[in-house]
């Protein structure tokens, strides 16, 4: 099958990038934004700019005064910088980083199953992951306020722990797990540390402006 082209940009049916034409070659969608493809930046560039502006603007609502920015080749921390990317959605989000933690344990540590140790009010998309990526999911308790027990997070890790999960605030009660203590565990075992801020953590800085008691969570942690 012989590709149509328009401009630079040449389609098949294999490509992701294809952009649908008529027999004439005009497009089939005529709204602009219908004719761009994320996961090509080189052809639609707007893509990538709408990407790193809300990575920054992201920053600037819960970096508490950091920079968006970058790590070094090793995985380590850059000079405090903050760094992000734009998925489709929450449950993504935590598929896509408990994955790069079941990988970086494999690689560091020789970890053959990476485990994941989280609240039992941490969101499904943690049971979703465990199970996708093959990852045991440790359950701790939480307390009559509905926060995550440090002292059960502290006895759940193991050496075969590859990340600890903290929710600010948490799907189920909408309460704020102690993210310092919990990020502190995870720094002092060397390990990863999640903070799930995907429903209701944009609300916290603005919370937090209107005079509302904000316990400190995502931008104060060391880890």
């Amino acid at each position: 099958m012989s590709p149509n082209c328009i401009g630079a940009v040449c389609c098949t049916a294999q490509w992701s990038g294809m952009v649908p034409v008529d027999r004439d070659g005009e497009p089939l969608m005529n709204a602009s934004q219908s004719q761009s493809n994320p996961l090509h930046p080189d052809v639609w560039p707007s893509g990538a700019k709408f990407e790193a502006e809300i990575v920054a603007m992201t920053v600037g609502m819960l970096g508490d005064g950091q920079e968006a920015g970058g790590e070094d080749a090793s995985g380590e921390d850059a000079g405090g910088e903050m760094v992000g990317t734009v998925t489709s959605g929450g449950t993504e989000s935590i598929l896509l980083a408990m994955k790069t933690y079941r990988d970086w344990a494999r690689a560091r540590h020789g970890i053959r199953r990476p485990e994941i140790v989280a609240p039992v009010t941490a969101d499904a998309a943690f049971d979703k992951a465990a199970e996708y990526f093959d990852m045991p999911i440790v359950k701790v308790a939480v307390g009559a306020d509905c926060r995550a027990d440090v002292v059960a997070a502290r006895k759940a890790i193991t050496r075969r722990t590859a990340v600890v999960v903290g929710s600010a605030p948490s799907f189920s009660h909408g309460t704020i797990d102690p993210i310092l203590d919990l990020s502190e565990l995870a720094r002092e075992r060397g390990i990863g540390f999640h903070t799930d801020a995907c429903l209701g953590g944009f609300v916290l800085p603005w919370a937090k402006k209107l005079g509302y008691p904000v316990r400190p969570s995502i931008s104060a942690c060391p880890a």
